[in-house]
């Protein structure tokens, strides 16, 4: 929308997947689940600001519930912030890099029983897109998400849930 408002040739084109997985089995996941745990799913690069409002509430989760599990992909800063040993950073197999192929991290997704996609509201936040919550969805990942971005796609309760404090 802004960039139309500069160049009527602009074309916005609603993200999509290009096929999607197998369904889960949730009957057998849980069978497999031995330790009753739930997984959280975070991954991002360079979201050290919009997340951290989110650490403190995500800590007295883990405390409370110490079978919560944290999955994070890039993001260094997230995973050392996180105050539970139940956790694991996820990188590179050969270059140790935070990068993933992204075969794996759609992967280590479709694992995790939550995911967490905080954005704050600022003027690059808000150009950004709507992929990472179809990638969840496609894997059949619960979506909690800040409303930048995610509120015109996700219907609160229905498809997703949207929070609106670290306390929500």
């Amino acid at each position: 929308e802004r960039f139309s408002e500069l160049n009527p040739e602009v074309k916005i084109f609603e993200n999509h997947l290009l096929q999607l997985p197998p369904p889960r089995n949730y009957d057998e996941e849980d069978r497999q689940n031995t330790d009753h745990s739930v997984t959280i799913f975070y991954g991002a690069l360079n979201r050290w600001k919009d997340c951290q409002e989110i650490i403190p509430a995500l800590n007295d989760l883990c405390k409370k519930y110490p079978q919560v599990k944290i999955f994070v992909i890039a993001d260094q800063k997230f995973f050392s912030a996180l105050k539970t040993k139940n956790k694991l950073y996820f990188k590179h197999d050969k270059t140790g890099m935070a990068y993933i192929p992204y075969e794996n991290y759609l992967q280590t997704m479709r694992k995790s029983d939550i995911i967490l996609m905080p954005l704050q509201e600022n003027e690059f936040n808000v150009g950004k897109s709507d992929i990472k919550f179809l990638e969840a969805s496609g894997q059949g990942v619960a979506t909690i998400a800040s409303p930048t971005v995610y509120e015109r796609t996700i219907v609160d309760g229905k498809t997703g849930f949207i929070y609106h404090s670290p306390a929500e």
